[in-house]
């Protein structure tokens, strides 16, 4: 969440929106894994969408001037 609310472009990779308990090799190297669309939400990514819209709502707040 904090380099989310950091001014400049988040980075984010395929699967770190999700909980993911893979932390050090070479476990961290496993092929991320699609929920099923039935899963239940995922408070991670629902935090991660929040933040993600806010950024795109109030770019002023995260230092960002649009230009």
């Amino acid at each position: 969440l904090v380099h989310l609310t950091m001014p400049g472009v988040p980075d984010l990779y395929q699967g770190t929106e999700r909980a993911y308990l893979a932390l050090v090799d070479p476990d961290n190297r496993r092929p991320f894994t699609e929920p099923s669309p039935d899963a239940p939400a995922d408070e991670k990514a629902e935090l991660t969408r929040a933040a993600l819209r806010l950024r795109r709502e109030r770019p002023a707040v995260f230092g960002e001037s649009g230009t």
